[in-house]
């Protein structure tokens, strides 16, 4: 059993050597920080190492120096000493390098199973391919059935159509658009057939001067609908012969779109019980009705 001095000598040299396991080296190290007699071992393992190197170092030089100085000369008595004191150390420096230097053995692959190649099943025939199918003969095609015509052709609504006197300007020759308002310019535009203008200018108001004058520039752009609309908004606001004239641009915006709904408007606008501002002009259109 070792004492205590040579198990702190293995230790030291263990760790010099680098053979501790990662834990042994951190409590080692950790030793080191409480134990003195633990690091006095180390200090006097290093110092022996460093003067032993530092001997064989010398010793090689003075026996290199010697041998160049004279070659052909058998070594003294002396040197001979000399060599035979130097010889442990060189045999213990170089079983420290052949220690450090020396690498597990590799060990031989296993050499590798031979492959078996699995036995291929015979192909099987091929199934014949099914036959195709009869052509089919050709659809006779849909007959086409065509949109319902209008009531009214467009032509006539559009023949039918007249800017009301209120909208048109007459200016004399030489004449200047004095008033710059913003009604007065979507009228000047209207009638100048500016009709995107007159729509922007027109478009700025809710009043019935301006939504009467929207329709109508609308109506001209082709934009029914719209047209539609405007004089919609135009109709619950405006009296008298202002409502009279806004059913008849309203029953046109109608038409025009196609829609039988105008046909309602018109009978009422006809009748004879009452009198309306365009009674005749409606009555024409319905005797254009097509049923």
């Amino acid at each position: 059993m070792m004492t205590a001095d040579e198990q702190r000598h293995e230790r030291v040299r263990a760790y010099l050597q680098h053979e501790l396991s990662e834990q042994e080296h951190k409590r080692f190290e950790q030793d080191l920080a409480t134990d003195e007699a633990l690091r006095e071992a180390l200090r006097f393992q290093r110092l022996e190492e460093e003067v032993g190197e530092l001997l064989v170092e010398t010793e090689l030089r003075s026996l290199l120096a010697g041998f160049q100085a004279s070659p052909e000369q058998p070594p003294s008595a002396h040197s001979r000493r000399n060599w035979a004191w130097v010889f442990p150390f060189l045999l213990l420096g170089g079983a420290a390098v052949y220690l450090l230097l020396r690498q597990p053995e590799s060990v031989p692959d296993a050499p590798a199973a031979p492959q078996v190649e699995e036995p291929q099943s015979p192909a099987l025939p091929s199934a014949p391919k099914p036959s195709q199918p009869p052509a089919q003969a050709p659809r006779e095609p849909s007959p086409i059935v065509s949109s319902p015509a209008r009531p009214i052709a467009l032509h006539y609504v559009l023949d039918a159509y007249r800017l009301p006197s209120h909208l048109s300007l007459s200016l004399k020759a030489g004449q200047k658009e004095a008033d710059t308002t913003a009604m007065s310019l979507a009228v000047q535009a209207l009638n100048r057939g500016a009709l995107q203008e007159a729509i922007a200018l027109s478009s700025t108001s809710d009043s019935a001067e301006a939504l009467d004058v929207l329709g109508h520039a609308l109506f001209q752009n082709g934009q029914y609908a719209e047209a539609e609309r405007a004089f919609q908004t135009l109709l619950p606001i405006s009296p008298g012969i202002t409502k009279d004239r806004a059913e008849w641009y309203l029953a046109l915006c109608l038409l025009a779109q196609g829609k039988g709904s105008a046909r309602p408007i018109l009978l009422q606008m006809a009748a004879p019980e009452h009198y309306h501002t365009y009674q005749e002009e409606a009555a024409q259109l319905l005797g254009l009705w097509r049923e």
